[in-house]
């Protein structure tokens, strides 16, 4: 100390001096110029960020669960034919029995259930008849055979198959069966698609004893396109 102010005194201090004052200038104007490049920098980022577009936000779409394709076709009569008609009284062989005469044993039952079109959606088939009526099944493909789920039963039954090369051939069998004794007299009415030969229809109904019963049987096939 002694010694600065004997250089100051004599005037040998003022070089020293002039360094520190230069020094501190020289400092303070290097951090005035690195704020001033930090405040530019700061400033050209914000006005790069505040500039720039806000992209716009796509909403997310929930995925839709795959729903397996349900295959819908629809079927319009083409033809209609008797292939069997007969009659077999106990303890005597089946006959032939003329067509013209199914009016005489079934009235207007034939024609009244009549199916019109056939709608396959998926295992179901839809059958529509000239009654309006239409009726609905369950079903199951076994080769070119196709299956009606019976309810009454819990089993498969047979209803008709494909052509050849195209269309459809439903089958159904009509039936009578009377019973006399004594008294009475039962007759049984019906119908089944699964009915293609006279066995099934003596299956289906039971064997009878019965020396004055009677059955008739007449089958068609609808062949639809």
């Amino acid at each position: 100390m002694k010694t600065h102010l004997k250089e100051l005194a004599e005037g040998t201090y003022l070089p020293n001096l002039a360094k520190l004052v230069f020094s501190k200038r020289s400092f303070h104007a290097i951090m005035l110029s690195l704020a001033i490049v930090v405040g530019s920098f700061t400033f050209a980022s914000c006005t790069d960020d505040t500039n720039k577009p806000e992209e716009p936000k796509v909403p997310e779409v929930p995925q839709k669960p795959e729903i397996p394709e349900v295959v819908t076709y629809k079927l319009k009569l083409k033809s209609t034919g008797i292939v069997e008609f007969k009659q077999m009284l106990s303890k005597q062989n089946a006959q032939d029995l003329a067509v013209t005469e199914s009016s005489k044993y079934f009235g207007k039952r034939i024609e009244l259930n009549c199916p019109t079109e056939l709608l396959f959606k998926g295992d179901s088939l839809f059958i529509s008849k000239v009654t309006n009526l239409t009726e609905s099944y369950k079903t199951k493909w076994q080769d070119k055979e196709l299956y009606l789920y019976d309810d009454a039963s819990k089993t498969w039954k047979y209803c008709g198959k494909k052509g050849d090369k195209s269309g459809f051939t439903l089958n159904t069998g009509f039936y009578v069966k009377k019973c006399k004794d004594k008294m009475h007299t039962l007759a049984v009415i019906g119908q089944e698609y699964s009915l293609r030969t006279y066995a099934d229809l003596t299956n289906y109904l039971g064997e009878t004893t019965n020396t004055t019963s009677s059955i008739t049987w007449l089958r068609t096939e609808y062949i639809f396109e």
